[in-house]
Order: structure tokens, then C-alpha cells, then sequence
């Protein structure tokens, strides 16, 4: 095992909240109905770390992140990598409804079990634009496989957030309430058979997420698709 690295301080990122606003304007268009009514609930755990190494003249960072909800688990990874000037970025995503991600208490301990993901140079990963043959993921050859593992361990307080939002525009109300608890966490982890050691980085967060959408026909904001 390496030697423990001391974390930086830096703050969390709040993935659940960014993914359930997103969710929440998405679903504010093009209802159709009179007595509209929609309402959307999420709560799950999302865990993430970052490894570095190297020097800035060859220097590799390795970022992984795991969310779990209702649904299932998502995994997604990112090795970017600069040598001599010469850079890469390899990204790789994988979607299950297995039990790979164990956590234990209030952020206390979280083990992601050995799973295999494809990475593809970010490069050529296609866009999601219109077009008269757009590509797909099946047209791509995996630069590489991997196996990653990982284990977090929760350190010092944990910290609460909550967020509310309420818009009544014209007799169309938008509700959403999000409540959050962080963590920062010392993140060991293996890729394939190497040693990641320490991350510099590392954090669990707790989420609950709610939104309401709601009015009579006539009152809900339509978007033409162009």
C-alpha cells in the first residue's frame, strides 16, 4: 500500500441536485393535459474519488464516480493521462441494476465491488446531434477493459444541505426541494491489478430529491421543438 496521502479540502460536487433540476425543467414543457399534475421523488447515494500521480511532465488522473437510486447503479470513469505533451482521455460508463455498491450507516463506509467497464477515447465518442446517420457506440471499438474497486471511508462531521425552489407563473407552479448530507472520505481502490493507493479526493453524499409540476391547460409553458 502506498503512502497515505493528506486530502485537500475542496468542496463536494452536488451531481444528485444538478440531475434532479435538469429532470425537474425537462418535465415542465409540452404537458397537454387539463388538470396537469406531475411529481417526481429520488433519494439515493452517489460516492467519488480522484487519484493522481506522476509529474507535469507525465502526469495521469484517474476520477471515478458511482451513483446509486431506486433504479439501479451508475458507474463512470475517467483516465486522463499527459505524457511528454502527449495527452489522452479515456472515459468509460456502466449502468446495472446488480448490487455492486455496499454502504453501511450515515456515510460511514461504502464498497464498490469489482466491475468491468469499457473505455473509449473521449475523442471519437460520439455527440448526441441529429443527422442524417448518427453514430453509435456499437461503431466504437473499446481502447481498453477494465476492472475498478473501490472503498470509502467516511472522515470528520458530515455536513447538510437543502435547496427549495417555487415559480407560479401564470397559474403553472413548479416545486422542487432537494436535502443533501456530505462527507469527505479517504478512498483506497485497485484498476486491473494496480495499486491506486490514496486518493487525493474523495467524498459520499446522501440525496433526497422532489419535484411538483402542476396547472390547467392554457397555463403551461409549451416549447416547440426545433
Amino acid at each position: 500500500m502506498r503512502e497515505r496521502k493528506t486530502q485537500k479540502n475542496v468542496p463536494m460536487y452536488l451531481l444528485s441536485v444538478l440531475c434532479a433540476m435538469a429532470i425537474l425543467f425537462a418535465t415542465t414543457s409540452g404537458a397537454l393535459a387539463l388538470d396537469y399534475k406531475q411529481m417526481f421523488r429520488q433519494e439515493g447515494f452517489s460516492a467519488w474519488a480522484t487519484w493522481t500521480e506522476g509529474s507535469p511532465d507525465d502526469y495521469t488522473e484517474t476520477f471515478l464516480n458511482v451513483t446509486k437510486t431506486n433504479a439501479g447503479t451508475d458507474v463512470y470513469i475517467s483516465i486522463y493521462a499527459d505524457s511528454g505533451g502527449t495527452i489522452s482521455t479515456l472515459t468509460g460508463y456502466l449502468y446495472t441494476t446488480d448490487k455492486i455498491l455496499i454502504t453501511n450507516g450515515k456515510l460511514k463506509r461504502a464498497v464498490l465491488s469489482p466491475v468491468t467497464v469499457e473505455l473509449y477515447d473521449s475523442s471519437v465518442v460520439p455527440e448526441p446531434i441529429p443527422g442524417p446517420k448518427p453514430m453509435l457506440m456499437e461503431d466504437i471499438t473499446p481502447i481498453r477493459t477494465i476492472t475498478i474497486e473501490a472503498e470509502w471511508t467516511g472522515i470528520g462531521k458530515a455536513a447538510k444541505n437543502s435547496y427549495r425552489y417555487h415559480d407560479n407563473n401564470g397559474g403553472f407552479i413548479a416545486k422542487y426541494r432537494s436535502t443533501s448530507l456530505h462527507r469527505q472520505a479517504d478512498v483506497t481502490g485497485f484498476l486491473d491489478d494496480q495499486d491506486l493507493g490514496w486518493a487525493d479526493y474523495g467524498g459520499m453524499v446522501s440525496f433526497r430529491d422532489a419535484s411538483m409540476q402542476m396547472g390547467d391547460y392554457g397555463t403551461i409553458p409549451i416549447v416547440d421543438a426545433k
